[in-house]
């Protein structure tokens, strides 16, 4: 009994002095979004006018496809993007990926060839063409429209719904079940990247949809802006085996946590906690010294994270805790709908 309470008075005491928040992000007060909408109608504004500058768009590639997410923080395009590249390889398309990733340290433009990821750094190249190159080719770029790749027959962009400056054959959005449109507003009083009516110009959408119990119903929404015909279902798959027997606590980067952790429970992890990293707290020592204690504390026996978060941790924190990469990508129900309508122009719009 007395060490109960020992270890809850000791836990309590890091939480106050590292002001750790592990849970999930909260959602937007309804009186703070209510007082950030003109800054939203000044960010629309501005985006509109940006918009009416690159109106020409340049054809980067034979075909384009864009995956992107009309929600900040929403579900991770990187496995949505491996799923579209394994379709058109299928049928034998030679496919490629065209990213921007303004986290990466190399400052010029760069190819990753397929599976050459062990050649390169991390930091520097930044970890989204590391994951990607397992699947194709990868070219790191800071302006999209300044490539062209058309010796490929696909390239598949992420994050360039809205960029205007490409020529795009199909524009694919997710949305994840839980989190769907947030609040309805635009940033910085919500979540939306611009407004719904610019899901018009979308081609198909896609709901990560785990449990089913609303789909019925945001695909009713999401009719009001295309075809019904043209929203499909994805759902997350386990590529490993793993025991769960063992106790967990799942630990993720806060941007996506919410949704990591509705997956890892679903997958049937018995997991004792939930601890939410920042990309700030990540490379703190004394942050490592807080997940060692509620790590102890929580008598979990593992620590899952997963693949593309385990690839920002610093080694010292891989070296200190018994870490298990939880590998996962979504498998995207009627795919073949999404490589007909690119391959045959007679579909387009």
């Amino acid at each position: 009994m007395i060490k109960k309470k020992t270890d809850k008075k000791i836990k309590n005491n890091v939480n106050k002095k590292y002001k750790i928040n592990y849970n999930t992000e909260k959602r937007y007060k309804k009186f703070i979004s209510k007082l950030l909408i003109p800054f939203s109608l000044v960010y629309i504004l501005v985006y509109a006018i940006v918009k009416y500058k690159f109106r020409k768009s340049k054809v980067i590639c034979k075909k384009t496809i864009c995956i992107d997410s009309l929600i900040n923080g929403g579900v991770n395009k990187v496995q949505f993007c491996s799923d579209v590249c394994n379709a058109f390889i299928n049928e034998g398309k030679k496919v490629c990926f065209i990213t921007i990733d303004e986290k990466r340290k190399l400052k010029r433009n760069f190819i990753v060839p397929k599976d050459h990821y062990f050649l390169f750094n991390q930091s520097e190249v930044g970890k989204k063409s590391l994951l990607l190159c397992k699947k194709a080719d990868v070219f790191v770029v800071d302006e999209r429209e300044n490539v062209e790749k058309n010796d490929y027959d696909v390239a598949i962009c992420d994050e360039c719904f809205f960029d205007e400056t490409i020529k795009k054959d199909c524009n694919i959005i997710v949305f994840d079940e839980n989190c769907f449109i947030g609040n309805g507003y635009v940033k910085p009083a919500g979540k939306l990247k611009y407004r719904l009516k610019s899901l018009k110009k979308a081609d198909f959408i896609i709901i990560v949809d785990e449990k089913k119990d609303r789909i019925e119903h945001q695909k009713d929404f999401l009719s009001k802006f295309i075809d019904r015909n043209r929203i499909l279902t994805a759902s997350s798959v386990c590529n490993n085996s793993y025991d769960k027997s063992l106790n967990y606590i799942a630990f993720a980067k806060k941007v996506n946590s919410e949704i990591f952790f509705r997956i890892v429970k679903e997958q049937g992890f018995n997991v004792k906690k939930n601890l939410v990293f920042s990309r700030s707290k990540k490379n703190n020592n004394k942050f490592l010294d807080f997940l060692k204690l509620q790590f102890k504390l929580s008598g979990a026996d593992k620590i899952i994270i997963s693949k593309t978060d385990y690839v920002e941790l610093p080694k010292y924190f891989i070296d200190n805790l018994p870490f298990v990469v939880f590998d996962f990508n979504y498998k995207i129900d009627n795919i073949k709908e999404i490589v007909s309508f690119v391959l045959n122009d007679n579909e387009k719009k």
